[in-house]
Formats: structure tokens, sequence, C-alpha cells
């Protein structure tokens, strides 16, 4: 959750990605608002990966179609949008007198007309998946999302990103895992984040989606999209609710409760 992440983290994420190229599996990533630096010009915390030309893996930094082979399944289409960085469209002058929210407008136009623009260039008789790190109008925020998102962010809604063009609509940025398009083609979905982050996600599954996208084999342009939540172990958040009487040592109170969780 830093675009400066310490050398351990960068060593073990780099183990990860090895694991997955030995195994065959390509690997797409995003970037999103943790990754980009304030500093114009600085890079990334995952361009380091796109350097290194790691075989089958893909920084995604600016919108863009990739077109990836997979060993076992054929090709897919991924339309990779990384987070809209604000800064950025303030170097031009058309938007450096806007006001923040003419600026978020200006960026949701923007991403929705990339997103449109995309979908028309898919093969439709290929899988195609939007993985996208944006915030959707219809998300549920968790934790500190909450005071930190609602109002400061560019919204995207739910009709532009559940384009018929895509399969699946992968999704970053919001920390809570959900649907966005319950019983409906293309589900659009956050993921939700690996590990909680504070207290509002005390209570939060964490885990990460396993999609499955079923061509019919008579008509290829038919395809149906499902997908399975898969839990992982986190670390707890456990809140502790005490009262202290007058005669009580509040240290040892506190210890004792803590022992009992």
């Amino acid at each position: 959750k830093t675009c400066d992440p310490t050398p351990t983290h960068q060593r073990e994420f780099v183990r990860q990605l090895h694991r997955l190229q030995q195994a065959q599996i390509p690997t797409v990533l995003i970037v999103g608002n943790h990754d980009a630096p304030v500093a114009f010009g600085k890079a990334t915390s995952i361009d380091i990966f796109s350097d290194l030309q790691l075989a089958r893996t893909h920084v995604i930094r600016r919108p863009q179609l990739l077109h990836i082979e997979t060993a076992k399944n054929g090709p897919l289409q991924i339309v990779g949008m990384p987070w809209p960085t604000r800064n950025i469209l303030r170097t031009h002058d058309a938007y450096r007198e806007l006001s923040h929210e003419e600026v978020n407008t200006a960026i949701q136009d923007i991403c929705a007309a990339q997103i449109d623009e995309f979908s028309r260039q898919l093969d439709p008789k290929l899988p195609a998946v939007l993985a996208a790190h944006l915030t959707a109008a219809a998300a549920t925020f968790s934790g500190s999302e909450r005071t930190t998102t609602i109002g400061q962010d560019p919204v995207l809604l739910n009709s532009t990103l559940a384009n018929p063009a895509f399969d699946y609509v992968a999704l970053g940025h919001i920390h809570k895992y959900q649907d966005l398009n319950p019983g409906q083609q293309p589900p659009v979905v956050y993921s939700g984040s690996l590990e909680r982050i504070d207290f509002g996600e005390e209570k939060e599954d964490k885990g990460f989606c396993i999609i499955s996208i079923e061509t019919n084999t008579t008509r290829p342009h038919e395809r149906t999209t499902s997908f399975e939540f898969f839990p992982v172990p986190t670390r707890r958040f456990v809140t502790i609710q005490l009262e202290i009487g007058e005669n009580e040592d509040a240290t040892e109170c506190i210890v004792a409760a803590c022992k009992d969780t």
C-alpha cells in the first residue's frame, strides 16, 4: 500500500512472479492509486517489472488492449485501465484551471469514452476482460475508504463498466469483495484486498476470484461467464469493549481482556 515498497517486499513479489513464469501463467499488473507517485515523471512501484522484460508479465501504466496467449485455453483479450491520475490531466492547458469536481467529471468522461472505444476494437470471437483500477458508482466502501474516497475519486456508472462486449469486468481499488452486476452478464466484480487494512474491515472476508469463461462450441460468439470467490487466511482485527471500575487497574483489565481473545 505504498509507491515506495521495501526491498524485502519487492524480493518476495518477484519470487511469486517467477513461480507464475515457471508455470507458464501470464500475469497482468495494473497501476493503482497506491502505486503511482505524486511527483510527475517518477516511476511507479511496478514499472520495474516492465523494464525487466519478464516473460508473460505485462505492466499496464496507460489504457491499452492486450492480446495474451494462454498455454492451455487459447487467446484472451484484456483491456487494462490504470488509475486515472488527476495530476497528469492538470498538465494540459484545457484542464489546468478546472475545479476538483470539474476535473473528476472530465476524467469520468474520458474513461467512459476509452472503455467504449476499446470495446469496439475487440474481436467478438475471442473472450475479453476489462481489468480496471477505478471507482464504481454502485460500489460499497469499507473501512476508512468511506471518508477518504467519497467525493474525492472520479466515479464510473455501472452501465459504463458492464459493457456487453466484455465477458468479465475485474475491478480493483475498493477493498470489499462485491459483485456489482449480480445474476447478469458480464459480472462486474471487485475481488477486494487480500489483507485487512484497518478496523473498518474487521468482519470482512478477504480473498480472490477464479473466473471461468465458457464458449459455445457451435456459436463461438456466445459465451457465459461464472466466477467463485475464495477466502484466504488474514490477520485478525479484534475490537475489545471494557467497562473499568474506579478501583480497578485499567492496564490489568486491558491485558486480561486481550488474553481472552
